[in-house]
């Protein structure tokens, strides 16, 4: 479904998102080094390299199998650093590697660490196309984004399948993201539960509270669009880790 994007309060709802930033936050919104399904990405030990140690890459017993879907393939590791300004996010360095996986599970050093805040890995399926396999987050602050990331990739999602054509209802859509109906948009779910809205005919709205306490949505009404998540709708990774 097409619509047309209410660039002011997308801007406005975005720049609200981001000026709440990290204030209050004293644990990091994620487990840091690794995506917590047995892949780790962490600094290696020994002499430093020019002053920087190697990002090193294994999968824990638990990954086994991953890895065995991976071996030998090209893997493709991908880092981003953010700004520290305050109230921003901004994109502000990055870097990829890429190397042959081994034959047999081992560490492989993955890339120089340059204080990246999260990175992706991928397997390379062909000249063009990468498969992200994790993403990492190594600082609370690429925790913290990426928490987003994952939160906002759900309540597009959501909202989409509540336009469909064929307009499920709230309590359907609910049901398949293991979410909550709400009543109104103007109510607001639970801390980490998705909630959706539907009106039935051309009013939806999907939103949930991030791990570090803001609440994304998006709210489709008729033709315009209300949202604090406008770098997601327009399609770009805000992370920075686009393949």
């Amino acid at each position: 479904m097409e619509r047309r994007l209410a660039c002011l309060l997308c801007v406005a709802g975005l720049a609200g998102l981001l000026a709440s930033g990290t204030a209050g936050a004293a644990e990091p919104v994620l487990p840091l080094g690794t995506d917590g399904h047995g892949i780790h990405l962490r600094p290696g030990q020994g002499r430093p390299l020019h002053g920087h140690r190697p990002l090193v890459l294994t999968f824990d017993d638990s990954a086994a199998d991953r890895y065995r879907q991976v071996a030998r393939r090209w893997l493709v590791v991908s880092c981003a650093r953010f700004d520290r300004h305050p109230g921003l996010f901004t994109f502000n360095a990055g870097a990829s590697s890429e190397q042959q996986a081994p034959r047999r599970r081992r560490p492989i050093w993955a890339i120089v660490d340059r204080r990246y805040d999260v990175c992706s890995v991928g397997v390379r399926r062909g000249p063009r196309t990468v498969t992200t396999i994790a993403r990492i987050p190594l600082t609370p602050l690429g925790a913290e984004r990426l928490d987003e990331h994952d939160t906002a990739i759900v309540v597009i999602a959501a909202v989409h399948t509540l336009a469909r054509p064929e307009r499920p209802s709230a309590a359907t859509v609910a049901a398949t993201f293991h979410g909550a109906a709400l009543a109104a948009p103007s109510d607001t779910p639970p801390p980490g539960v998705l909630g959706v809205y539907s009106d039935g005919a051309e009013h939806v709205y999907a939103a949930q509270i991030d791990r570090s306490g803001k609440l994304l949505f998006v709210e489709l009404e008729r033709d315009v669009t209300r949202s604090n998540l406008g770098d997601y709708l327009f399609g770009e990774d805000p992370l920075g880790l686009d393949f």
